[in-house]
């Protein structure tokens, strides 16, 4: 029995002495391009890297209705005068939901008055041009947005007043110390519906108050409110 027991230890040191030096397998890594990818964390995309700068050109079109004081001996009355606008805005996307936006427009409004002179009838047309300067926040359901702010309007052009007395009428310069620069609170809503890659067709209504007198002349001390439907086109980028 000597001998086997012999054996079997020294079988054993051997054992041992192998597993103690036995260094692990190196298991050869799956190459990359066999690698299963998620197709949905494929196409995931960092909202904190793109999408975030809107850019875009807008038109509108509308109505500007009177505001402030209005001369007269108790005939008088306001009416609906012709606004439109055309220019640039841009924006940066400061959540998913929302964007801080800006604006540059040229605007083009009318308003109209009606009374009476020397027991005739009396339109006084005013028509007003502005470059218009907007920055508010836009806020994002979807394609919905819904958005307001303040605008800044700086008197740009020759003003001119159309008067009708009866059937006679007349065209005049307004003079420059009638004509004031505007400023205001803007409230808009629209759907912006996205038509090819990072491009939308926007399109929406905007309501505009302005608290400043326009224009003051003859007794008159009037603002505008406009309502105007809009519609262009807008790009967005991460830049």
């Amino acid at each position: 029995m000597k001998y086997p027991l012999t054996l079997c230890a020294i079988l054993l040191t051997m054992i041992f002495t192998a597993i103690a030096d036995a260094k692990p397998v190196d298991i050869e890594k799956e190459p990359a391009e066999h690698q299963q990818i998620d197709p949905e964390k494929e196409n995931t995309t960092d909202d904190t890297l793109g999408r975030k700068y809107i850019m875009g050109i807008t038109g509108s079109f509308g109505g500007t209705y009177p505001g402030g004081t209005v001369a007269g001996v108790g005939d008088q009355k306001r009416s609906i005068g012709m606004a439109y606008t055309a220019g640039a805005h841009f924006g940066f996307k400061t959540w998913d939901t929302g964007a801080i936006m800006s604006a540059v427009e040229y605007a083009r409004k009318t308003l109209v008055l009606e009374r009476s002179y020397m027991g005739l009838p009396m339109t006084n047309t005013f028509e007003l041009s502005f470059v218009e300067i907007l920055a508010g926040y836009r806020h994002f359901m979807d394609m919905i947005y819904i958005e307001t702010g303040i605008f800044y309007a700086v008197k740009t052009g020759d003003w001119t007043e159309h008067k009708k007395v009866g059937k006679i009428s007349t065209r005049s310069t307004i003079d420059e110390r009638s004509g004031k620069n505007e400023m205001g609170i803007y409230l808009g809503a629209g759907v912006a519906y996205p038509v090819w890659n990072n491009i939308a067709i926007e399109t929406g209504l905007r309501v505009d108050a302005s608290f400043l007198n326009a224009y003051a002349g003859n007794g008159d001390k009037l603002r505008s409110n406009t309502a105007m439907i809009r519609a262009g086109v807008s790009y967005t980028t991460a830049l």
